[in-house]
Order: C-alpha cells, then structure tokens, then sequence
C-alpha cells in the first residue's frame, strides 16, 4: 500500500459516494518514526 505524506498546513477532503448502500471512509494513521507513540491531529 502506497503511503501519503501529509504536512500541518495539508488538507484532506472526502466525498462519500451517494449512490452506494453504505458509503464509509477508513484512515489509518502511523507514527512516522515507526513507534507506538501517540499522533496529534485535528
């Protein structure tokens, strides 16, 4: 799976699909030192 960079001034939008039955959006967010510390976010 490809992974994408995102910077404090980056914005992300999304657009659930309104013609399927049960439209759902999945982020899974990692540290990017590659610990389990806690991440930030908005």
């Amino acid at each position: 799976m490809a992974s994408l960079e995102i910077e404090p001034e980056n914005e992300l939008r999304f657009k659930l699909s309104e013609e399927e039955q049960t439209p759902r959006c999945t982020m899974t967010l990692t540290h990017p030192g590659g610990t389990d510390e806690a991440l930030a976010f908005k």
